[in-house]
């Protein structure tokens, strides 16, 4: 499905190629930040003098990583309580500052306009956030200074105070915790043995897990292991993990599939039976994308399914809604194309402009918000959200240049804030910058009247 900007997409084009523009053809949605932004960042200009429309909130992550750009990546913004949450963090051994341990998840006072710290995570990395119900959750995503501590879950109540699950068992790796029929899921990394990745199940909130072994097969004399499970979503009643695949080729294992295993049964003694789902969740041929090595070259790849993961997935319309990604560093990933799955366990791609990214997904009240980010050149980007209220018809909601791609963004008291990241190369020094564009500013759908 081709969605494109429809009215305001030439003057978007245009204004792409123009460094000033009259306010009015601005028309309460699109900015230029170029240089703009680097003057607002060290204080010479405040955003509004400045950017009439996107405002520079704050760099939360700049006391704490300083030159550490990688770091200051804004990995995940969730609303929980009444509060914008964000965290940062790197659990990339081989970036430029390395391992960032621990993290602070901070969170946003638009009364006081200022980020708070809320809690200290023990992790190198604060990858993502949860919400639960009344319950929101940081999975342990890379321990900080100890290697074989129990995994960890980091809680939030609402209403209430953080605290630690701490009885998962020995592992360095706990990438997702998702709730699914009555019971927390977490996807973990390799156990203490190296004998593979787990899915662990509690039904006394936390207190105690069953471990569950993801699927493997033998490939002549050895195992081959399915090392990680990296994100955990359901869809038409049956919880599924997305995970590495099995090293070599094997008869067990589908190579023309993402790796992707249902949960197709719970056993009488309680074990989980998870086995590779028969959805194609890639069956579009996907687009040519380019990466940089560490030594800064250009290279194109085209990603095949097996090598390739889900990350994103929300619900909308009785559809499921989900990024395909690709590993770029370490754990992280970059995203390939945006799919939206219906009941018949058929999906379809979604793009928008050529060489356009989606990077995040939010759903609020009746309509779906993607993030997009494409690349104009080395050090400009492109960013704009769009939204719908059906899957078909698609409408720009704000747009903006940037001097790097917002990795995340959340809708807050009606507000769209942007979380800027970096890539490993290069390298941007406003990773970490929060921006907001004000519900006066943006173009908002009104599903309910459709």
């Amino acid at each position: 499905m081709k969605a494109t900007g429809g009215f305001y997409a030439p003057i978007r084009r245009f204004l792409r190629n123009h460094s000033l523009m009259e306010e009015s053809v601005l028309n309460r949605f699109t900015v230029l930040l170029g240089a703009a932004l680097l003057l607002c960042i060290t204080g010479t200009l405040s955003a509004q003098e400045s950017i009439p429309y996107v405002e520079w909130v704050g760099r939360p992550l700049m006391l704490r990583y300083g030159t550490n750009f990688f770091a200051r990546n804004i990995w995940d913004m969730e609303v929980f309580d009444g509060r914008l949450y964000l965290g940062g963090g790197n659990s990339d051994n081989d970036t430029v500052g390395g391992n960032a341990g621990p993290v602070e998840a901070y969170y946003y006072d638009p009364v006081g306009d200022q980020f708070v710290q809320d809690y200290v995570i023990d992790e190198e990395q604060l990858d993502r956030f949860v919400v639960a119900g009344e319950r929101m959750l940081v999975p342990g995503h890379d321990p900080h200074n100890n290697f074989a501590p129990s995994g960890r879950i980091y809680v939030r109540e609402l209403g209430g105070e953080w605290h630690v699950w701490d009885t998962l068992p020995p592992v360095p790796h706990v990438y997702d915790v998702h709730y699914f029929d009555g019971a927390y899921y977490a996807a973990l990394g390799l156990d203490s043995t190296g004998t593979g990745g787990l899915i662990a199940r509690s039904t006394d909130d936390g207190a105690t897990w069953q471990i569950h072994y993801l699927p493997a097969a033998l490939i002549g004399d050895r195992t081959a292991y399915v090392s990680r499970a990296w994100s955990l979503f359901d869809f038409n009643g049956t919880l599924y993990v997305s995970t590495t695949s099995i090293p070599q080729p094997s008869t067990s294992f589908d190579f023309n599939k993402a790796p992707v295993f249902a949960l197709s049964s719970i056993l009488s003694t309680g074990h989980a039976l998870f086995v590779q789902s028969n959805v194609d969740f890639f069956p579009a041929e996907v687009s040519e994308m380019q990466l940089r090595r560490p030594n800064g070259e250009l290279y194109t790849m085209r990603p095949q399914p097996f090598l390739m993961r889900i990350e994103r997935a929300v619900h909308f319309q009785d559809h499921l809604v989900y990024l395909a990604v690709i590993n770029t560093s370490d754990h992280n990933w970059t995203p390939v194309t945006l799919y939206a799955m219906d009941t018949t366990n058929t999906p379809r791609a979604i793009e928008f402009e050529t060489n356009e990214y989606a990077w995040d997904t939010w759903v609020e009240g009746d309509a779906l918000y993607i993030l997009l980010n494409q690349q104009v050149t080395e050090h400009l980007w492109s960013v704009r959200v769009m939204a719908t209220c059906d899957l078909e018809n698609w409408s720009e909601v704000a747009a903006f240049q940037s001097m790097t791609f917002a990795r995340s963004f959340a809708l807050f008291e009606g507000d769209f804030y942007f979380g800027l990241g970096t890539q490993s190369v290069p390298l941007s020094n406003i990773s970490g910058t929060v921006l907001r564009v004000r519900e006066e500013n943006a173009v908002i759908p009104d599903c309910a009247a459709r």
